[in-house]
């Protein structure tokens, strides 16, 4: 593509992303305000600050420009600490007063606080997709059918429907402020923090490669998973939550981690896994820089593959940075008491 046709299609999207919306608008403890700047789907005073040197984090560089500029593979960038983890998705009002609690540190981790983390990773989630569908019509609009892309809107407009789902769940209970329908697992190391990050996922295999569900589909909610990492007053932390209606699948999912990995094993197995499947993850530029070379390919290896479309998703895909060295050996563990069963 000539530099001159990028150009062009970069300011169309530009032009497009100026119609904005805030997807908690629905929630009706106050009315959005027309002041939409940038959120944070990362918080930067309680997560991004702690890893931050001189006000920068280096992250993976996810943006069209990127994308079209190295046919899609993603590249590692260095960001300030006030635009990275960014997005439009949410008015002044609501990314202000919703996540008060959890934009300053956390001390400890409870229901309400796992909740908010779940449903600002599903509105960054939803608005990433649904400018994932909007970025392939722009860009077959002028260049013409493109497989890469048509694939990605394609798969996109499945996860919207799937993330309303759990974002109306998420509504209620906040809206209620009833919290029994979240569950979450808090599993904590005295490793100090060197990544932090926010993404939830729909995931379909296990540890083991094993099938956890069939996506998509459309016989009933598929699981759905929101993964963190996160600085913790004794270290830092991974942290799972999910909704209870769909507990069957992070059931699943941790067993196959407990049965794949000795317990010394497990805490850099989630952090692995973490890295395999969050885009949204920003690392302390010092830790990054300190990664031998064949970590650093290891990594971007990991992230082309899942930027070709075209290839088949490899079964063990959560095992593909099992050679990427991390640490983060669990100290231990803080989770809800699993939900009774009717009798």
């Amino acid at each position: 593509m000539t530099s001159s046709r990028r150009g062009h299609l970069l300011r169309l999207y530009r032009e497009a992303r100026k119609a904005r919306r805030c997807l908690a608008s629905r929630l009706r403890d106050q009315a959005c305000s027309r002041d939409y700047g940038r959120c944070h789907s990362v918080s930067r005073r309680a997560a991004l600050d702690r890893i931050a040197e001189n006000g920068h984090v280096v992250s993976l560089n996810l943006s069209l420009d990127a994308a079209l500029r190295n046919e899609g593979a993603p590249q590692i960038a260095r960001s300030g600490i006030h635009r990275a983890s960014t997005f439009h998705g949410l008015c002044a009002a609501h990314d202000d007063q919703l996540f008060k609690r959890i934009d300053h540190p956390v001390a400890t981790i409870n229901a309400e606080s796992a909740l908010l983390y779940f449903y600002r990773a599903l509105c960054h989630e939803m608005y990433k997709k649904e400018w994932s569908i909007e970025t392939s019509r722009l860009v077959q609009a002028e260049l013409g059918r493109n497989d890469r892309y048509a694939g990605l809107a394609l798969g996109s407009a499945w996860a919207v429907l799937g993330l309303m789902e759990f974002l109306e769940r998420c509504e209620s209970a906040l809206i209620a402020q009833d919290y029994a329908g979240i569950g979450y697992a808090v599993f904590v190391s005295d490793s100090a923090p060197y990544l932090v990050s926010s993404s939830v996922w729909f995931p379909d295999r296990d540890f083991h490669g094993r099938e956890l569900q069939k996506l998509p589909q459309a016989e009933h909610v598929p699981g759905c998973i929101g993964a963190f990492s996160l600085p913790h007053q004794d270290g830092s932390a991974a942290l799972l939550v999910w909704h209870r209606d769909t507990e069957w699948c992070t059931d699943l999912l941790l067993h196959s981690l407990a049965t794949a990995f000795t317990p010394p094993e497990m805490g850099a197995a989630l952090v692995r896994m973490i890295l395999c499947c969050s885009e949204n993850v920003f690392f302390r530029p010092s830790w990054w820089a300190s990664r031998r070379e064949d970590q650093k390919r290891l990594y971007h290896a990991v992230w082309r593959e899942a930027a070709n479309l075209k290839n088949a998703v490899d079964p063990n895909y959560l095992r593909a940075l099992d050679r990427f060295e991390v640490e983060f050996e669990v100290a231990y563990v803080q989770q809800t008491p699993k939900k009774r069963k009717a009798h």
